[in-house]
């Protein structure tokens, strides 16, 4: 599976070019728009962009690697069910801070069909419509943190018991960090991607976030900028996310894992 984060591992360099010394059969999957390296991009590779329509080619692949004389698959649709329903797929967001504008976000939301309630101060980036992803929680560390399958990513099942501005909030995570929180020290403030990943389409109790986590962390920074004096920030309590001036004062949740562990 090739994406940016998989280019920069030196992990993953080790498995493919063991493989390819072993003269093992490797067939990239793509999951980002980025290049492969010399001796993988001239091999066959599958664009899992479109994640039906790479797995459908992928499964063809395998078929015609393990008999040439095999035919091509027909039954496409029932046999990406079948797979899929036994392969877990994790969800790759984006986990590095970024400079968002609302037609960026509008895109982000559309892209993953996150949910974002529709208010008078939103009406550029909301998706009303979005149905959210299917979440799958697993509470971990004693129930300190919250494991969701499909994204690879951990959560604070909880989080701060108090309001922070943004620079508090970053002192926050880095007090996390030095106490070796659940027993890791790589904890950071989510990207908007990330947290909107949360995001339930319809409230359970007061939240659109699902009873597994604390609910009286209504509104939580991200680690995403709107400008030099605004952040973006989930509100699990309307159903939305919003830039706010770093200077106001927000619950945080904290999250590690992701695309930067590929």
């Amino acid at each position: 599976m090739w994406s940016d984060a998989a280019r920069r591992s030196k992990w993953v360099e080790k498995e493919w070019t063991n493989a390819d010394a072993l003269d093992r059969t490797i067939i990239p999957c793509l999951l980002d728009r980025v290049s492969l390296p010399g001796i993988l991009a001239s091999k066959v590779y599958v664009d899992f962009r479109d994640f039906e329509k790479g797995m459908a080619e992928l499964l063809n692949t395998l078929e015609l690697a393990q008999s040439p004389t095999t035919t091509i698959l027909t039954d496409v649709p029932a046999q990406v069910a079948r797979i899929t329903t036994q392969l877990p797929f994790t969800l790759s967001l984006r986990n590095r801070p970024a400079a968002l504008t609302p037609d960026q976000v509008k895109a982000m939301l559309q892209r993953y069909d996150f949910y974002c309630h529709d208010y008078d101060w939103n009406k550029a980036w909301c998706n009303p419509q979005g149905k959210g992803i299917d979440n799958d929680f697993e509470l971990q560390q004693n129930g300190l943190a919250v494991f969701d399958h499909a994204t690879g990513l951990i959560w604070q099942q909880s989080g701060s018991t108090e309001y922070f501005t943004y620079d508090k909030a970053e002192e926050f995570i880095r007090e996390l960090k030095n106490k070796n929180f659940a027993g890791y020290n790589d904890w950071r403030l989510p990207t908007l991607e990330e947290a909107m990943s949360l995001m339930e389409p319809k409230k359970h109790g007061d939240l659109y976030l699902d009873p597994i986590f604390d609910q009286a962390q209504t509104w939580i920074w991200t680690a995403d900028k709107e400008s030099a004096s605004a952040a973006w920030v989930v509100d699990f309590y309307h159903g939305d996310c919003n830039g706010s001036d770093v200077n106001h004062l927000y619950y945080v949740r904290a999250v590690r894992g992701g695309q930067s562990n590929i």
